[in-house]
């Protein structure tokens, strides 16, 4: 399967756990996603602490390596200068194209201008009360609140897709319900101004999400068949020049459109060889014919007979003109 540039890219996250809540994990990683294979993911705090809790119950679900940091001092956070040291060392012994650096705090502004300075993409992720000076040192910079908004938008949208379609809530929905949610993520995080996106790409992001992923859980020998029992979401088209498929995400009040017809109308061969004098021959043939039409005229293949006949007839006028 052919992949864009951010899918080539290896990424390593790294997570101040003091600047962000444990409930926003989801939507982060999501994110995190879009931007290439995350070969590194690691979370700063101090694990001896109580509040570390709800942390602690969300990291296996992600494979997110914790990684110790005591507090040397009340009141001071001191994750930054261990995620600070561990990102210059992964700068310089690990194979990354770049770094995702989930805070809102600014004292990792310099790190995000030393990582750029390297030649490496830096993606920040935080809070709408980051620093401006941490969201302009970075390549792109995403807002925790936005994340979830569209997060909460896609989960609103298939709410609305299972209530228009009367379905109900059975443990077998549920996971309908969860599958639904992953093709239309994987789909959503595509970024193109063409609301046609390759299944190709959709199919990488789908094993990013869920490495798990296969069509044949659902029952399914193929990726396009599994979506195309979703009609009422997503629409298919193949492309025949490029040999890919092409999906796209049907909006409020969409229709499927039927497939186009060639304008080109087909010649009906057997109504050809079934013609006769009486009804196919020109006029002029008729009026040559004159009261001989009750004889047996039978015409040669196609339009073969037709000139033999005229030429039989002009034939015995001549005659009998004579």
């Amino acid at each position: 399967m052919a992949m864009t540039e951010n899918e080539k890219n290896k990424m390593a996250v790294l997570i101040d756990s003091e600047n962000v809540s444990s409930k926003n994990i989801e939507f982060i990683m999501k994110e995190s996603i879009r931007h290439g294979f995350l070969t590194i993911k690691r979370i700063y705090g101090d694990w001896t602490d109580s509040r570390m809790t709800s942390w602690k119950k969300v990291l296996p679900d992600y494979a997110i390596q914790p990684i110790q940091q005591f507090k040397n001092t009340s009141g001071k956070n001191s994750t930054d200068s261990a995620l600070i040291i561990d990102a210059m060392d992964i700068l310089y012994t690990s194979e990354v194209d770049g770094f995702i650096i989930v805070s809102s705090d600014s004292d990792y502004t310099k790190l995000a201008v030393r990582l750029r300075e390297s030649g490496k993409i830096v993606v920040g992720i935080g809070e709408q009360k980051t620093p401006k000076s941490l969201v302009n040192a970075c390549n792109e910079f995403r807002y925790i609140e936005i994340l979830e908004r569209n997060f909460e938008g896609i989960k609103k949208e298939l709410t609305q897709k299972n209530t228009n379609g009367n379905i109900a809530g059975t443990s077998e929905q549920k996971e309908d319900d969860e599958l639904l949610q992953h093709l239309i993520e994987a789909y959503e995080m595509i970024e193109q101004e063409s609301e046609w996106k390759n299944l190709s790409s959709i199919a990488n992001n789908l094993k990013r999400l869920d490495p798990a992923f296969t069509p044949s859980t659902y029952g399914f020998v193929r990726l396009s068949h599994l979506m195309e029992s979703y009609s009422r979401i997503f629409e298919l088209r193949k492309d025949p020049r490029h040999r890919i498929i092409k999906v796209r995400k049907l909006q409020d009040g969409d229709k499927r459109k039927p497939k186009r017809k060639s304008h080109r109308p087909r010649r009906n061969y057997n109504n050809v060889q079934k013609n006769t004098v009486t009804n196919e021959t020109p006029e002029i043939l008729q009026e040559n014919i004159g009261n001989n039409s009750n004889k047996e005229i039978i015409p040669d293949k196609k339009w073969g007979g037709f000139f033999n006949l005229f030429g039989n007839t002009q034939k015995k006028s001549d005659k009998s003109q004579e």
